[in-house]
């Protein structure tokens, strides 16, 4: 979601940006925003207060994750739920900030919540930021946190306070979680097996980019519709495939001229892109045995996600997308070679399905780039490569 001050999004918002805020209802605390003074956590004294105060803050983290995402911000008072006054937290380096307050996220369970954050620095004192914690909801909700061991707690976001979630609404948050995991493996699943069908060789690539919706609007939209003013075949125009689209029974299919490569489009909004691994992997020699060039590979996928974030966000709206890739017949290709030219890693089986990476805010660019970087990263990572330069790159740029 996003919160706009001045026509600016308030990550973008500077010092001046931010004084609007005093004293406006339109920004008092609700189900999105919530002010803090500052970390009360770094004034805290003692083990106790300590603990205590890093509960509060996994509760406040945790209750935006299990609802609809929010913004809490710090250095920003307030009186009775609307800002009255911007005082910052005197931070000395803003990066060592961050690190140790996502420190105190790690009890959060099932993994740590998608949080960004942002620092607006302030004229007096030259040292005091504005901090900006950017919580989103993903498809890992429910969150859960826990105050002693043992003891873990369920809260959501109620308005403009926090409320524990009830047994019902708790259950329900776990079975909806579930129930689309369930269905974008099955999804998959199902057009792996076709592919191996179809493909002699039985080796290939495939990557699918799924919205949140696909489960609940197949049946009634038919994306033949929007190619009267969306060029839907610009998905692939990265990978020579043809842009003009073959009609079928479940979309719209879009083939290159060799045909080893393949997209479609399905009226479920799912993108499904097929190239054939040949190109991909080459004979070396005894000594390396087969290679699996990952770059050549990852030329391939890029584009197609570009192409999707330019394209289909414009007809299935604002929502989350999910990223998920495989390949097929690579069992025992090298994928990452030592300074020396000595295979260091190799592929044990012969299918490599990533783990979907959830596009949060497909629109917001600089989001839309971090999680496509997330999902290169999940990328090497499933083909065993650690060491190269590019994997370091993305460990630092993704700070895991």
């Amino acid at each position: 979601m996003n919160l706009m001050i001045n026509g600016k999004k308030i990550t973008d918002c500077c010092e001046e940006d931010l004084r609007v805020l005093i004293d406006n209802p339109d920004y008092r605390e609700n189900q999105y925003i919530d002010y803090k003074s500052d970390f009360s956590f770094f004034r805290a004294e003692g083990k106790e207060a300590k603990e205590k105060e890093a509960y509060e803050l996994r509760k406040d983290i945790c209750s935006f994750a299990n609802t609809e995402g929010g913004f809490l911000i710090y250095g920003i008072c307030e009186r009775k739920g609307i800002v009255s006054n911007i005082l910052g937290v005197e931070i000395a380096n803003c990066d060592r900030f961050e690190n140790d307050v996502r420190n105190l996220f790690t009890p959060i369970m099932p993994k740590q919540p998608d949080v960004k954050f942002h620092f607006i620095k302030l004229s007096t004192p030259p040292t005091n930021y504005v901090v900006i914690l950017q919580i989103e909801r993903d498809y890992y909700a429910p969150y859960s946190y826990f105050e002693k061991e043992d003891n873990y707690k369920f809260s959501k976001r109620d308005g403009n306070h926090k409320t524990t979630i009830g047994y019902t609404e708790l259950k329900n948050m776990f079975i909806r979680s579930k129930r689309m995991e369930d269905d974008i493996l099955a999804l998959r699943k199902q057009r792996i097996a076709s592919r191996v069908e179809d493909d002699m060789t039985k080796k290939f690539v495939l990557l699918h980019l799924i919205p949140e919706s696909f489960t609940t609007r197949r049946e009634n939209l038919f994306v033949w519709e929007y190619t009267h003013h969306s060029n839907l075949g610009s998905v692939f125009s990265g990978t020579r495939i043809d842009s003009r689209s073959i009609p079928c029974v479940d979309g719209l299919r879009f083939i290159s001229t060799e045909r080893k490569r393949e997209g479609i489009v399905f009226n479920s909004g799912v993108v499904e892109y097929y190239c054939s691994l040949a190109d991909q992997i080459e004979l070396g020699t005894d000594k390396a045995g087969t290679v699996v060039y990952d770059e050549a590979i990852w030329s391939n996928i890029d584009p197609v996600l570009q192409g999707y974030q330019k394209i289909i966000p414009v007809i299935f709206g604002k929502q989350r997308y999910f990223a998920c890739l495989c390949i097929v017949g690579c069992k025992d290709c090298i994928s990452e070679f030592d300074f020396r030219g000595r295979p260091i890693a190799r592929v044990d089986r012969n299918m490599v399905i990533c783990d979907p990476v959830a596009y949060t805010d497909i629109e917001d660019v600089e989001v839309f780039y971090q999680d496509m970087r997330r999902t290169h990263f999940e990328f090497l990572l499933a083909l065993g490569v650690r060491n190269s330069e590019e994997m370091q790159e993305l460990i630092k740029d993704l700070m895991l």
